[in-house]
């Protein structure tokens, strides 16, 4: 399962429940929902992210709101706090104390950044976007592996760089797998 299938069902799992927007659950359902379609578009250690050209242009803004809740809650957040719709700060801790008797009562909240449930229809509609492009490319792939190997002797390499090249290139001369010369 993709990574955007699976934010396809934890979307359509959020709607189903129905939480309140300022809910705790439905801040975590929101930043585990940016950090996972965000993902692929991230840089990492282990390959090359994504470019923003296969998100269609009329989703760009959905897209860039994702990413931005996912660095905001959960990857590399920034301790600036940003301020909200009402003028306070959005990534801030606060700390709340009452009296219980004759002691203090501390208890701490946290500002939260969410989606809006409005745009939670479209981030299906993004998601099933990519699903279908990352299929087709999947498809090409492993339609140009699935190709039978060479019926002829000789020495062959995978072709990694052109996915309208055969999958195996001749080689002119074997290389020297043993030699540390260049």
């Amino acid at each position: 399962m993709s990574a955007w299938e699976q934010v396809s069902l934890m979307v359509h799992r959020l709607i189903d429940l129905k939480l309140s927007v300022g809910s705790r659950e439905y801040a975590a359902f929101c930043g585990a929902i940016a950090t996972i379609y965000y993902r692929p578009f991230a840089q990492s250690y282990y390959g090359h992210p994504l470019g923003d050209d296969i998100v269609p242009v009329e989703f760009r803004k959905l897209h860039d709101d994702l990413g931005k809740l996912r660095h905001t809650t959960a990857a590399h957040t920034d301790a600036t706090p940003e301020p909200g719709p009402t003028g306070q700060p959005q990534n801030a801790v606060y700390l709340h104390q009452s009296r219980f008797g004759r002691y203090l009562k501390a208890e701490f909240s946290a500002g939260r950044h969410t989606l809006k449930r409005s745009s939670l229809g479209n981030v299906m509609l993004l998601t099933a976007e990519l699903s279908k492009k990352a299929n087709y490319r999947t498809k090409k792939i492993v339609d140009k592996y699935k190709r039978s190997k060479p019926q002829e002797e000789g020495d062959f390499i995978l072709n990694v760089e052109n996915d309208t090249s055969p999958m195996w290139m001749r080689l002119s001369a074997p290389p020297d797998l043993l030699s540390d010369e260049q």
